[in-house]
C-alpha cells in the first residue's frame, strides 16, 4: 500500500465520520455549543472504531482488534474535528473548517503509513506502545480543556445561544 492510498483511506475515513457528525448535528438542538460538538465528533470517532474494531476481530485479527481497542485513535481524531468544527461554526473562518478536515486526515495517514512500513515485530511493538501513550496523553489533555469549556460561562452558551445560533448548527 503507498503513501497515496493511505492519504487517500485516511481522507475517506475522516470525511465520513466528518459527513456522519453533520447529519447527526442536523436534528434541532443536538449541538448547542463547542462542548457538544467535541462530544459528538468524538462519539461518531468511537463508533467508527467500534465498526472497524468488529470487522479486524471477524476476519481472524483478533490481536490487532484488542491493540486497537487500548488505543483512542478515532476518539481523539474526532475530538480534534469536533474542536476546529466548534471553532468554525463560531468563528465562521473557512480556515478552521478545512483544518477539521485535514488535520485529523493527516495525522490518521501519517499513523497507517508508519504501521504499514514498520518491517520488524519489535519495532511494531514499540511503535504500538509508544502510539498508545501518545494518544492517551493528546485524549487526556483534550477532556481537560473540554472539561476547562464546560464549566467556563464565557465559552458555554453565551457565545453557542441556541436561539441566535441555532441556524448555524443544522
Amino acid at each position: 500500500m503507498g503513501f497515496k492510498s493511505l492519504i487517500a483511506v485516511a481522507l475517506v475515513e475522516e470525511l465520513l465520520k466528518f459527513v456522519a457528525m453533520r447529519l447527526i448535528a442536523r436534528k434541532q438542538g443536538t449541538v448547542s455549543n463547542r462542548f457538544d460538538t467535541i462530544l459528538l465528533c468524538a462519539l461518531v470517532g468511537i463508533g467508527f472504531q467500534i465498526f472497524e474494531d468488529i470487522g479486524y476481530a471477524s476476519t481472524g485479527g483478533v490481536v490487532l482488534a484488542i491493540v486497537r481497542a487500548l488505543m483512542p485513535f478515532h476518539f481523539t481524531l474526532g475530538a480534534i474535528m469536533g474542536y476546529f468544527y466548534g471553532k468554525y461554526k463560531n468563528k465562521g473562518k473557512k480556515s478552521d473548517l478545512y483544518l477539521a478536515i485535514v488535520l485529523p486526515t493527516v495525522i490518521h495517514g501519517i499513523f497507517d503509513f508508519d504501521v504499514v512500513n514498520v518491517e520488524a515485530f519489535k519495532i511494531l511493538v514499540y511503535f504500538a506502545v509508544a502510539s498508545i501513550v501518545a494518544l492517551w496523553v493528546i485524549t487526556i489533555f483534550m477532556i481537560v480543556k473540554i472539561r476547562k469549556w464546560s464549566v467556563d460561562d464565557k465559552m458555554r452558551d453565551s457565545d453557542f445561544s441556541v436561539i441566535e445560533n441555532a441556524d448555524k448548527y443544522q
